[in-house]
């Protein structure tokens, strides 16, 4: 299983947050769904490398701006979902970059998850770790880099 530890309370606190009211766009999968699926790291197809950091965010910014900014607001900093960007935001709960994009290409958007291609949860994954300096704009995104860029907040 690629969630560890305390990833699988934050999920469960996740899903909890599904009593609070959401928009109508979030209500009516949230009203059908129990919990993200299952998946395994070996249920994605390998990670395509396509660029810099800088080359990938700018096309997650638009996949963000189609399937997320409703729940997580325009600059990430949450609303009706939990804070993405910033300070306050929850992805370095799960430890390493790659988790974090496993866990997007899992279970989001909530409306339905899944719906994106694996390059576009990478693009928006990387445009998140870029808004919250994780990596620079001229890191190369490959496996290898996901799985080794450590999601901690310096005091």
């Amino acid at each position: 299983m690629w969630f560890s530890g305390g990833k699988w309370l934050f999920l469960l606190v996740t899903l909890s947050l599904t009593a609070l009211p959401f928009s109508s766009a979030c209500s009516s999968f949230l009203a059908t769904q129990q919990a993200a699926p299952d998946l395994q790291q070996n249920d994605f197809a390998p990670l395509p490398v396509t660029g810099t950091a800088s080359d990938l965010a700018e096309q997650g910014w638009r996949f963000y701006s189609e399937t997320c900014l409703d729940c997580h607001g325009p600059a990430g900093e949450g609303g009706e979902g939990p804070a993405v960007i910033g300070p306050s935001s929850f992805v370095a709960a799960y430890g390493t970059a790659l988790e974090l994009y496993y866990f997007n290409a899992a279970a989001m958007p909530m409306t339905p998850p899944r719906c994106l291609s694996d390059e576009q949860y990478l693009q928006v994954t990387v445009f998140m770790l870029l808004q919250n300096g994780f990596i620079s704009s001229d890191t190369p995104i490959d496996v290898e880099t996901l799985a080794g860029t450590i999601l901690s907040r310096q005091s």
